[in-house]
């Protein structure tokens, strides 16, 4: 990746900021693989036309979406917003 394309992919990251951290995979001819963490300024919210641009960057089948089960079963346990979930009133 060159100076260039990485700069438009930080730009396309920026125009769908949200909660998500991002992680880059670089993979080299030889098979090593070297993974980068963003900082909280790349951080997306993960839509399907943040996808198709980045594919239509860098190429079909390059962005993987991973979901964090165990935050998933945390916001799940204690409400979507992160405070526990009060029961219905009677």
């Amino acid at each position: 990746m060159n100076s260039e394309t990485l700069d438009r992919v930080r730009q396309l990251l920026r125009n769908h900021q949200g909660p998500c951290p991002v992680f880059i995979c670089f993979l080299y001819p030889d098979g090593h693989m070297v993974f980068m963490e963003t900082d909280e300024g790349f951080f997306v919210t993960p839509t399907e036309a943040l996808v198709h641009d980045l594919e239509s960057m860098l190429g079909e089948d390059t962005v993987w979406l991973k979901v964090d089960n165990e935050r998933m079963n945390e916001l799940k346990d204690n409400g979507r917003n992160g405070r526990s979930r009060k029961p219905a009133a009677a």
